[in-house]
């Protein structure tokens, strides 16, 4: 959720710009509440300039997943998220 944050201020920014962030979000979430809120979240107008700025494509491994790493210009972990030895970090 910081992430999303920092893109709806980081777009608030660049709204008088032709610049535009979007956010993937790849991964599952831990229940449906959660995700549900995600979704409430990302639905609002400031995250809705131009179409979607973000997007939620849920878990992806194989070729989609190294089509997504290939295609993004910056990664970034939740690091409040268990993991034990940081797999995700190792394959971006």
């Amino acid at each position: 959720f910081d992430t999303v944050e920092a893109v709806a201020l980081a777009q608030a920014r660049l709204k008088e710009t032709p610049l535009r962030l979007r956010l993937t979000v790849a991964g599952q979430f831990w229940n449906a509440e959660e995700r549900a809120e995600f979704e409430r979240r990302i639905a609002q107008p400031d995250l809705q300039l131009d179409g979607p700025l973000v997007t939620y494509c849920g878990y992806v491994a194989g070729a989609e997943k190294h089509r997504l790493m290939e295609e993004s210009d910056c990664f970034c972990f939740p690091t409040k998220m268990p993991e034990s030895f940081g797999l995700v970090l190792v394959e971006a």
